[in-house]
């Protein structure tokens, strides 16, 4: 699954420190992103409105594990990321991240995933604590008495036999 994510939707939504200009607020979204992204191996665009590219000329680019496209003056990051869409044979294998109603609509038609933005943070929450569960360290086997007779039946059963060990 391939998500592309609303930029500065997502950015305006959980943003708290208002004195911070939109460059480092976008900084900061990215790397974060990128941090968890690269933990629960996902794949992952962030789309931003880019006004201040010149028409035709949108950048696309990464940072680390984050894909991230700015677009130009006069392609919103909701027309970008429909278009996107369009032009995927399986668009069932992307999820748009938005609380854009509109943009959740059109993704829809196209045949997209769609996911609020609560709903997507939800997501890479239970993934990373799930992951944590996993990677903790097993506790050490322990043979039984049952098992261990187990073994040794089937250990002289085939040296009865005579096969190779």
């Amino acid at each position: 699954m391939h998500y592309y994510i609303d930029g500065y939707n997502l950015l305006f939504k959980l943003s708290h420190n208002w004195r911070l200009d939109l460059r480092t607020q976008r900084q900061a979204l990215i790397q974060a992103f990128n941090e968890t992204i690269e933990e629960l191996n996902l794949s992952l665009t962030v789309v931003f409105d880019g006004a201040e590219m010149p028409k035709g000329d949108y950048t696309r680019g990464h940072w680390k594990h984050v894909e991230v496209v700015y677009t130009h003056e006069g392609l919103s990051a909701d027309e970008y990321i429909i278009h996107q869409l369009e032009q995927q044979q399986h668009s069932e294998r992307y999820t748009v991240v938005t609380a854009d109603r509109e943009l959740l609509n059109k993704a829809k038609v196209c045949g997209a995933c769609v996911m609020e933005i609560g709903q997507f943070i939800q997501l890479l929450v239970t993934r990373k604590q799930k992951k944590k569960q996993r990677t903790r360290v097993p506790r050490p086997a322990v043979d039984t008495k049952d098992h261990i007779q187990r073994l040794q039946k089937i250990f002289e059963e085939r040296l009865q036999q005579g096969e190779d060990l």
